[in-house]
């Protein structure tokens, strides 16, 4: 089974250092990778829309409406990290005028329908590649040098254009629709 203590230990071998029993067990090594390890993960998260990490659901309206502007203010998830789309309806049909503040989407509409990326900390449920990135990312983070952290920022730029084309293979393609060029064609 992965753990997030294999995923620290990945990072400390790429760049040589002393690998770790646990994020807490007083090593300067394991210190450092429980400073960086929540931050680095979020990060990587937040960055893309990842399938593995993408969760859906209506929003609990709040009771206490915002003082102007908007009509409506809905609780974001606890495991919320960004948001990816917003709608009104449970189809995914349109999509309201909305602004998150805080831990709220504020909006006019009755309804909200929400895509995000949740806050992923199961190890296991994340796919390898994605685990090499994060590997890597938290590697650039913990080295020691400009020479090696410099490695390190070249190999996260290659698994990451690697990961994120290997997560948008398992998704399907969004159309657009037609701008204005196709659609003065026709006439």
């Amino acid at each position: 089974m992965t753990s997030n203590v294999e995923i620290c230990n990945v990072a400390l071998t790429r760049i040589d250092r002393k690998r770790i029993t646990d994020l807490l067990d007083g090593s300067t090594s394991a210190n450092d990778c429980s400073a960086l390890f929540t931050p680095t993960r979020h990060e990587l998260l937040r960055g893309h829309d990842w399938n593995f990490a993408r969760d859906r659901q209506k929003l609990a309206q709040l009771g206490a409406a915002p003082t102007y502007e908007f009509g409506h203010a809905y609780q974001l998830p606890t495991d919320w990290l960004a948001t990816r789309k917003v709608h009104d309806n449970q189809i995914g049909a349109s999509s309201p005028k909305f602004r998150i503040e805080g831990k709220t989407i504020l909006s006019n509409a009755d309804d909200i329908y929400l895509t995000y990326t949740r806050d992923l900390s199961d190890a296991a449920a994340m796919p390898a590649d994605f685990r090499s990135l994060f590997s890597y990312r938290l590697a650039e983070q913990l080295a020691k040098t400009t020479t090696v952290r410099d490695e390190m920022f070249r190999a996260v730029l290659k698994f990451d254009k690697r990961t994120k084309s290997a997560d948008a293979i398992e998704d399907d393609t969004e159309l657009l629709p037609a701008g204005g060029w196709v659609t003065g064609r026709g006439r």
